[in-house]
């Protein structure tokens, strides 16, 4: 005959064990075979002996719910045995219980074992108790937060320099009554754990300022509360200088200079050095002109940056065609006092294109969310007001580019919706040289979100570009050599 038991299993090979908890009966009279998974009658429960099943335990009366620092207490559990035939008895007296897992330091839920051993069985029950804080009874305002006055404190220090003492201190306890009460190193109960920090190492480094006090109520119970803030200790090596020390310095023309296998050494104030590899600085190198040249190395470190020149020599490549894309996307954000040279995508047209601003001019940087086709815009150059020649304006250097076709497209809007405007391209210095034609620039446009033309004209020129007249918005400029 076959049984299914659905809550736990007692093995019974002359020995009985059970595991139940709460008031919960378990039936475990079987075994599991392994063939079926199924639980089968075993030898011994198909004798005639009344033997123990199960175990329920009663816990209504009994004390489940305590308070940290208080003793685990047994007393009015109740253990009875339940028998195969039915019947049952109370057994409390000689079960076990094992409160090894309970801890009274510590908030949690505990669980209970008991336990049933005679020479012919073990049973095996638990429930479960739970360890509660003791702010419930509590009269007083306890600590729930501290706050730091970072002002009071020296933050940042050089290198191998000795931290303070923390004599100046302030601190605020932020109390359940939502009151605050200010302390300061003096106060016993703080402390300060520097251990984090390495003086003799550049960086930031984690302090960690704590406050701690015991509570006790007047039942008799104790639980000492911690709170605790931390702030940036900067520990400061500026870096002084910058060395290339091996690593490739031959580029194709018009190709990105490849520095992966480079090496280079940060010298810091203090003398120590460090080696950094290509991919941690930045490179700008006009690649479009042959020759040997230079490229402008930089790497920042903490907010100082240091920079140094290689040597790089650019081999000449008979141009069949070349495109340069000019983003607003990649601008830093924000208006412009001084002449900004527009980089392309990358960074290899040099000084191609440069946006020509100065104190007081009307030339910003900012964000506008834009499309043209598959094109996707997140910034503009805003030209307001007219053109000029030394302001508002943009100059196209293609003057490396003799004998050259040049195609320049233009992705523009007005800056009035209700007005289309235009940008005008000269060759030559803006309104001063020779006008060769008209970029579009519609208030609202149709089918897209800005406008787009596009002009050729004969390379080995100084070209300039801005409004006639009012303010134009430029998202983007190609610009493609054949």
């Amino acid at each position: 005959m076959k049984k299914i038991f659905m809550l736990a299993v007692v093995f019974i090979l002359g020995i009985f064990t059970l595991a139940s908890c709460d008031d919960t009966e378990v039936d475990t009279d079987g075994d599991k075979d392994q063939t079926t998974g199924e639980f089968v009658e075993s030898d011994i429960t198909q004798g005639n002996k009344n033997y123990i099943v199960s175990l329920s335990v009663d816990t209504s009366q009994a004390k489940v719910d305590y308070y940290l620092t208080e003793e685990f207490d047994s007393n009015n559990v109740k253990v009875t045995a339940n028998y195969r035939d039915s019947s049952s008895a109370d057994i409390t007296s000689k079960v076990t219980f094992d409160s090894s897992s309970f801890n009274n330091q510590k908030e949690g839920v505990y669980n209970i074992g008991v336990s049933y051993i005679d020479d012919e069985q073990q049973l095996y029950a638990s429930y479960n108790v739970t360890v509660n804080n003791i702010l419930s009874l509590l009269t007083e305002p306890y600590i729930v937060g501290l706050n730091l006055d970072l002002s009071t404190i020296k933050t940042d220090y050089q290198h191998d320099e000795e931290i303070e003492d923390y004599s100046n201190l302030k601190a605020t306890l932020v109390l359940s009554d939502g009151t605050e009460q200010t302390i300061t190193k003096e106060d016993a109960n703080l402390s300060i754990d520097t251990s984090n920090v390495d003086m003799s190492k550049a960086g930031f480094y984690d302090v960690l300022i704590s406050y701690s006090k015991t509570y006790t109520t007047t039942e008799g119970f104790s639980q000492t509360l911690v709170v605790s803030n931390y702030y940036k200790l900067q520990v400061i090596d500026p870096v002084t200088t910058l060395t290339f020390v091996s690593g490739n310095t031959v580029v194709d023309q018009y190709q990105t200079l490849d520095t992966s296998d480079w090496i280079l050494e940060v010298t810091y104030e203090s003398g120590s050095t460090l080696e950094i590899s290509g991919t941690q600085v930045k490179v700008v190198l006009d690649s479009s002109v042959a020759g040997v040249g230079k490229a402008t190395v930089s790497y920042e470190e903490y907010g100082i940056t240091v920079s140094c020149e290689v040597e790089i020599t650019v081999n000449e490549v008979e141009i069949t065609s070349v495109t340069y894309s000019f983003i607003a996307n990649d601008l830093t954000a924000g208006t412009l006092s001084s002449n900004l040279v527009w980089n392309d995508v990358d960074n290899l047209a040099g000084d191609i294109v440069t946006i020509l601003a100065k104190t007081g001019s009307k030339v910003a940087i900012d964000s506008s969310n834009k499309s043209y086709g598959d094109l996707d815009f997140t910034q503009r150059v805003k030209l307001g007001g007219s053109g000029k020649v030394d302001d508002a304006s943009v100059t196209i250097d293609l003057t490396r580019f003799a004998d050259k076709n040049v195609t320049i497209e233009i992705y523009a809007l007005s800056s009035s919706s209700g007005e289309d405007r235009k940008l005008d391209l000269y060759n030559g210095l803006f309104k001063q040289g020779t006008l060769v034609g008209s970029f579009v620039a519609e208030g609202k446009p149709v089918g897209a979100d800005v406008s787009y033309s596009s002009l050729t004209v004969d390379g080995g020129s100084l070209y300039s570009l801005g409004s006639p007249s009012s303010g134009v918005n430029i998202y983007g400029i190609v610009i493609s050599i054949a």
